[in-house]
């Protein structure tokens, strides 16, 4: 039970991204597979989320992902990468 989780969608016009995500030394990014889909586990320190039409707020542990166009993150402060791996793989439509 990961607690409170949060689960945002970015739908991309012509199916491309540019994601740019800063961290600093406290966090740590690594790559995974995500259903087949590349993805990142965002992990460490909480930091700072800045969303398009969005207040800035202070942001958990974060599985991101691309699949159909649609950037997926999927959040929550106590997450452990495999808890998150194992929601993202229940989620349909994704």
């Amino acid at each position: 039970d990961p607690g409170p989780v949060l689960l945002s969608e970015l739908r991309v016009a012509g199916g491309s991204a540019i994601l740019k995500k800063v961290v600093g030394g406290s966090t740590g990014v690594s790559g995974v597979d995500v259903r087949g889909a590349p993805g990142f586990w965002i992990a460490g320190a909480e930091h700072l989320y800045l969303a398009p039409d969005a207040p800035p707020r202070l942001a958990g542990k974060v599985l991101i992902w691309v699949a159909g166009g649609v950037v997926y993150r999927l959040e929550s402060r106590s997450f452990t990468e495999q808890a998150a791996l194992d929601l993202a793989a229940e989620l349909r439509g994704t």
